[in-house]
């Protein structure tokens, strides 16, 4: 008898005996335990998954063309599980149920881990909505997991992934970042455009300086604040900083030490750069993979030097929409606006012979115009009154803003048989029982 035809009597003799059986015989099976496992997965079709996914998302039968559909997609392999679940999850039927966060987490791990939530579990996906992400950063998450393939795998269908369409789904502690200067900085959730488009910035490169920049600063957050009484006014700032920086409230040492920082006269950026520098709020970056960024500017140490240039730019883009031709700057008006304001100070008493000073440079003296706004004062350090704290910010910006919201000012500045312009600008201190300023002000002169 052939080695072939021995075999065969062995098997025969092996099954006929009960030793043995077709189903489970590595013999008789030329995928050896592949095919046990499919031979267990048959009990489960795709149609079955589908019809899943409509009771536990949707809540509700599978019509039969939507049934039809994704059943011929996933069996086609034009469509994963993991674009099924996105298809429900995001369709416009399950948003309309308007569910609460854990109602939604409770429907990812019953369609998608084929169980009920553990308690760490669900503490950690609420978190995650809880800032602003979307459930479509949860479904990502469990699309991912090994629970979910042991499923498909159930299924015969392939898991597939999830590929996120927002900024904010993509990093919890960059979300969490923005979310808090939100909360603490606004005193709000946040909107979803804001949170996205903020997200997207970090995402792009914007710095940890400049996000924050945009909320400690921004006039939301500044009107608030100096409506607030002399007594709360660095309490609020600081504590807030805290809170939005450093995701923390500050012990009493620390908050005592930094409004007695303020209340010596330190601007709000000051104390912003303290804690943009701070090791804390830089590993807090690190966490959110973003970085922290240059200090600002602190208007305490602010330099009238680079106001005038600054002030001429504007001045000039204004006229250039009245098709006025640009201001040139000129040594002799120049001269005129320091002299002027060496008076207003009480620096120089010498008058200014303008004629004169004007003929000697070949300018017209009857043609110009020479006018200094008392009223304009811009605080860059805080202004401490009976009813409240006041700050501004002290820009060039609000220099000719102010210069340009009266009609004189404006149509001088703006007057088309203007050449020349000269831009004195001085800090002036202010000190009594109830005040702790330094002021911007500034010496203007055109001239044709």
């Amino acid at each position: 008898m052939s080695k072939q035809k021995l075999a065969a009597f062995a098997a025969a003799v092996m099954m006929t005996c009960g030793m043995v059986t077709a189903e489970t015989s590595p013999v008789l099976s030329p995928f050896s335990n592949a095919a046990i496992e499919t031979s267990a997965a048959s009990t489960k079709t795709t149609e079955d998954f589908v019809k899943r996914m409509y009771e536990i998302v949707l809540g509700r039968s599978a019509d039969s063309a939507g049934l039809k559909n994704w059943t011929s997609l996933l069996n086609s392999r034009k469509k994963t599980a993991a674009d099924i679940v996105n298809g429900f999850f995001f369709s416009d039927e399950y948003k309309k149920k308007n569910k609460c966060d854990e109602a939604m987490i409770k429907d990812c791990y019953r369609a998608m881990l084929d169980r009920s939530p553990d308690s760490e579990g669900m503490a950690t996906w609420k978190k995650q909505l809880g800032v602003g992400m979307t459930i479509q950063a949860v479904c990502k998450g469990f699309v991912g997991s090994s629970e979910f393939k042991k499923l498909c795998s159930s299924y015969g269908i392939t898991p597939g992934s999830i590929t996120l369409m927002n900024a904010r789904d993509e990093n919890y502690d960059r979300t969490y970042f923005v979310a808090r200067l939100y909360e603490n900085c606004l005193g709000r959730k946040p909107d979803t455009s804001g949170l996205e488009n903020w997200c997207k910035r970090l995402k792009n490169g914007a710095t940890g300086s400049t996000v924050a920049e945009g909320f400690v600063f921004s006039k939301e957050y500044l009107n608030a604040l100096n409506k607030k009484k002399d007594y709360v006014f660095s309490d609020s700032y600081v504590t807030m900083l805290y809170k939005a920086f450093l995701g923390r409230t500050p012990a009493d040492s620390e908050l005592t030490s930094w409004t007695e920082k303020m209340n010596d006269g330190n601007t709000l950026q000051y104390l912003f750069n303290g804690f943009l520098m701070s090791n804390e709020f830089r590993k807090q970056c690190e966490k959110a993979d973003i970085k922290v960024g240059s200090k600002l500017k602190d208007p305490g140490d602010i330099d009238p030097a680079v106001y005038p240039s600054k002030m001429l730019e504007i001045i000039n883009r204004e006229r250039a929409k009245k098709g006025a031709s640009p201001l040139k700057m000129h040594t002799a008006v120049t001269k005129v606006a320091l002299m002027n304001a060496e008076r207003t100070r009480g620096i120089s008493s010498t008058a200014v012979d303008i004629n004169k000073m004007f003929a000697d440079c070949g300018l017209n003296s009857k043609s110009s115009d020479f006018y200094y706004l008392s009223s304009m004062v811009q605080c860059v350090m805080f202004d401490k009154h009976r009813d409240g704290e006041k700050y501004t910010i002290a820009t060039s910006q609000a220099a000719v803003d102010n210069l340009l919201a009266n009609e004189y000012g404006r149509n001088r500045l703006l007057n088309p048989d203007m050449k020349y312009i000269g831009i004195s600008t001085y800090i002036d201190d202010v000190g009594d029982s109830l005040r702790n300023i330094k002021r911007l002000k500034y010496q203007v002169v055109v001239a044709g």
